[in-house]
């Protein structure tokens, strides 16, 4: 049971928009004081330590859009956030989890978009035909999503609810269960 006066944010399902969602499924659970709840659902998602000598000690956990660029056809982000104090809990049966916390000190870093984020519906979104190999690097049909929707735009009011806040993501391959 969560404490009085915890907010607990509003639980997203993006694996319409994630990469993969039919074969892989991600579950990002969102701790409050001593009780969890699942906050984001979706596919395949990256993870990886930050490179540069600043940010040593803090991993990027983030998605990509399914099949969309943007108008230089790099992958457009889904969301991403940095994690400080990332552990390995286990792997087993298909499935990798791991823990950690959400960097607590920069918002700007913190890139989870609300809800009901689709810019693949955007009114300024279009279709690349991607047939032709010097004006399409990907070489099949995608979306271009307008400037400024290459990565969410910072969400400040979700950040402050779930900074500094435990996560637990468990991943791996998604197989529907059988009658």
């Amino acid at each position: 049971m969560l404490r009085r006066g915890t907010i607990v944010p509003p639980a997203m399902d993006f694996r319409a928009l994630s990469r993969n969602s039919k074969k892989i499924r991600t579950s990002i659970v969102l701790w409050s004081d001593y009780a969890q709840s699942e906050w984001i659902q979706l596919g395949e998602i990256m993870f990886r330590e930050n490179g540069d000598r600043n940010s040593r000690g803090t991993w990027l956990l983030g998605a990509y859009l399914s099949n969309a660029t943007d108008f230089e056809h790099d992958a457009a982000w889904l969301f991403k956030m940095e994690l400080i104090g990332v552990r390995f809990t286990s792997c087993e049966y298909g499935q990798t989890s791991f823990e950690g916390w959400i960097k607590p000190d920069n918002s700007e870093d913190f890139r989870v978009p609300s809800p009901d984020y689709n810019p693949l519906k955007h009114k300024d979104a279009t279709k690349c035909g991607g047939t032709a190999k010097e004006y399409c690097k990907r070489g099949e049909p995608h979306v271009i999503v307008p400037e400024g929707f290459y990565i969410p735009p910072e969400n400040p009011e979700l950040f402050n609810i779930v900074r500094g806040r435990r996560i637990e993501v468990t991943t791996g391959l998604y197989c529907k269960e059988e009658p």
